[in-house]
Formats: structure tokens, C-alpha cells, sequence
């Protein structure tokens, strides 16, 4: 089997983790965890990129491997343009959308950024596999109850898709002929179901999905709804409403109503 020097770069919100491998066996993986104060010293995410390129490029400098000696470069996936699941060599357009996140902002973000650098340093190609905003949801599974509001998929995709494949590794099973669900607990949470190689339903991490268990949409002409409260807090068996503006991306507010239990937010289904 030929032998590849990868390097590995996942920028997180709270930490940034690198590491170098000859094929899958770790040669040096190093971890730095960023608190809110030294983070908020940057004026966005964006500006984030030279302070956490120069942790990877110190651990490549401490591993004794030099940029010529690597093979490939891949990075986390951030917030970029609908695509398929799978593996994608990073490009301009992709770092682009990425920096400037037109989808989303988010330290993941700064995976594809910070690979294509390296990469296009040491003359070698860079990759991301399973970005965030992965979609693989068959139309059925993107219908809402208001035509111009469509599900999008954006979660954990990464680390489902990883812990998926390596449950069916672990059963003898290939991971495209299972129907699993699986569930991403960490800072955020992810419920998602995936068929034969896909995950065909998942809930959207960015809209708060996590927290609900269906919604009722009521379209307004901006302004409150009823003598509800705003936010999700609430007294047990109250009725609360709780506004969501989509701005520029179809112009649409509209209100969630829902009745708060003991410690939930129950939606109206």
C-alpha cells in the first residue's frame, strides 16, 4: 500500500485540532482550546484565519515534516453551497463562499481556507469531505407547510457519517447497504436518518430544530401575533410565541407557536 503524509485541520468554535498521518496511523495531532475572550478579539470569524493557521503551521514546524514532505491537505468542512455528501477538492469558488460565509457563519469555516493555503504552498492538492451544509435529502424530506420555506439540511454530517461507517464496519456491513439512525450529542445536537449511504432526513442545526419536535408556521405581516411572549422562555402551560425573521433569503417573518412544559418547549404539531 502507498504510503501518504495527510495533514488534518478541524477549526472549531472553542478549539482548533491538527494532526499529521502516515495513511491512518497518527504521526503528531495536537489541540488548543480558545477561550471566548481571546476569540472575541477578532473582529469575526473570518479574521480568525492567520491566528489559527499559524497553530497548524507550528505543529507542522514541531512534527519535523516539511510542507514538501506532505501529500494532501484536507480541512473541515464549513458552511458552504449545497452539495452531495462525499469528498471534494477545495477551489477558489469553495474558499470563497467558505471566508465570506453567504451560508452561514462558523469557525468550521476556516477549514477550507486554511487547507487550500497550505496546499497551494506546498504544491499539493487539498480536500473536505461531508461539509456541514451536505445535502443529500430527497424532496419529500425538504416540504414544510409554507411553499416558500424549504427544510434545509446543515448538521454534524462529519462525525454522523464517520460513526456510521464505522458501526458497519464494526458489524461487517457496508455502510451503503444499512439503515441506521444516528445521533451527533455535543455542543449542538443531531438527529439524523441514513439510508443506504445517504442521509435522507436530519434536522437543521442552524434553526434551532433540536429543540422542537414539529412547528406550525402562521405567516404574518410583521409585527406580534395574539398577547404571546417573545423568545422561548415561558411559565409552564403558557402559550408562547416565538418570532423568526428569514430576511434576505425570502422575505418571509413568521411566528412558531408553541406551549411551554416543564423544561420543554412543546410545538404545536
Amino acid at each position: 500500500m502507498k504510503e501518504y503524509k495527510i495533514l488534518v485541520i478541524d477549526p472549531g468554535s472553542t478549539s482548533t485540532k491538527c494532526g499529521i498521518y502516515l495513511n491512518e496511523t497518527p504521526i503528531i495531532t495536537k489541540s488548543i482550546k480558545h477561550t471566548l475572550e481571546e476569540l472575541s478579539s477578532f473582529n469575526g470569524i473570518p479574521n480568525q484565519k492567520e491566528f489559527r493557521k499559524k497553530f497548524v503551521m507550528d505543529t507542522i514546524a514541531e512534527s519535523g515534516i516539511g510542507l514538501n514532505e506532505l501529500d494532501v491537505v484536507i480541512g473541515r468542512g464549513g458552511l458552504v453551497k449545497k452539495i452531495s455528501s462525499g469528498v471534494y477538492e477545495i477551489n477558489p469558488k469553495m474558499v470563497k463562499d467558505a471566508l465570506y460565509d453567504p451560508y452561514g457563519q462558523h469557525a468550521c469555516n476556516l477549514g477550507p481556507t486554511i487547507a487550500y493555503e497550505i496546499a497551494q504552498e506546498a504544491g499539493i492538492k487539498a480536500y473536505t469531505a461531508d461539509p456541514a451544509t451536505m445535502n443529500d435529502m430527497p424532496e419529500v424530506a425538504q416540504l414544510t407547510g409554507l411553499p416558500e420555506i424549504r427544510r434545509v439540511s446543515t448538521f454534524h454530517a462529519l462525525n454522523q457519517r464517520a460513526m456510521a461507517r464505522k458501526y458497519a464496519e464494526q458489524q461487517g456491513i457496508p455502510y451503503k447497504e444499512m439503515s441506521l439512525i444516528v445521533a451527533h450529542m455535543g455542543g449542538g445536537i443531531s438527529i439524523g436518518v441514513h439510508k443506504n449511504g445517504q442521509v435522507i432526513d436530519v434536522n437543521n442545526i442552524t434553526a434551532g430544530e433540536h429543540r422542537r419536535c414539529g412547528g406550525l408556521h402562521i405567516l404574518v405581516d410583521g409585527g406580534a401575533v395574539g398577547d404571546g411572549v417573545d423568545g422561548d422562555a415561558g411559565l409552564p402551560g403558557q402559550l408562547v410565541f416565538r418570532q423568526q425573521t428569514y430576511g434576505e433569503q425570502n422575505g418571509i417573518t413568521f411566528h412558531k407557536l408553541g406551549l411551554v412544559s416543564d423544561g420543554l418547549l412543546l410545538f404545536v404539531h
